[in-house]
């Protein structure tokens, strides 16, 4: 924590962030430098001498320490060459000041504290919580449902035209070669083929 031309103590967070992401990438990348199995991969024969494996060790440790050396000098420049630090304190501080602002307009008296509530407003808070997580839930589940109950109905409809087109294709066949032979009534040969035709697509 540092205080800004304003007097007022800000925590310049930011920069420091950035340090520790840099610090992580630069521990994963030497992470890989530091296998052994890559080492082995690329001088498998050298390897297997008891030579060739202490020198390659000691060449791994010297490598990694000299990617880790390079690599902090250069993130250090990168900071110094574009005032990173500064940019971010700075930050920080636009930042600190928009929400001591915002508390002012707003009016202290307004505003409580997590210790001041009282348990059932506490509880109340945590319902409205839930109750509108549930709300959005159920929400994305009635779209969800209406999107399959509507491709259900087109699908049933295609289904009831193409039985209708079999039965009309059928029924052309009998009035045009069976219909003096056969004395079975319509209504019989209909629903035989609308179950026949209904089997098939279950199978």
């Amino acid at each position: 924590m540092s205080i800004s031309q304003n007097g007022n103590n800000v925590d310049h967070v930011r920069f420091q962030r950035l340090v520790q992401v840099c610090n992580k990438a630069l521990e994963e990348s030497i992470k890989q430098l530091e296998s052994w199995e890559k080492i082995q991969d690329c001088f498998p024969e050298y390897c297997q001498t008891r030579e060739g494996s202490e020198n390659l060790s000691v060449c791994q440790q010297q490598v990694s320490k000299l990617w880790a050396n390079l690599s902090r000098v250069e993130f250090d420049a990168i900071f110094h060459e574009r005032n990173i630090e500064e940019k971010l304190n700075q930050l920080d501080e636009l930042i600190d000041k928009a929400k001591r602002r915002n508390i002012s307009s707003t009016g202290t008296n307004n505003l409580r504290r997590m210790d001041e509530l009282m348990p059932s407003e506490l509880i109340d808070g945590n319902l409205q919580s839930a109750k509108l997580s549930t709300l959005e839930k159920l929400e994305e589940r009635l779209v969800s449902i209406k999107n399959m109950n509507s491709t259900l109905e087109s699908e049933l409809k295609d289904l009831n035209d193409k039985v209708f087109e079999e039965l009309d294709k059928l029924q052309q066949i009998y009035d045009d070669t069976l219909k003096d032979e056969v004395s079975v009534p319509d209504d019989v040969i209909k629903q035989a083929v609308i179950d026949m035709i209904i089997e098939t697509r279950q199978d």
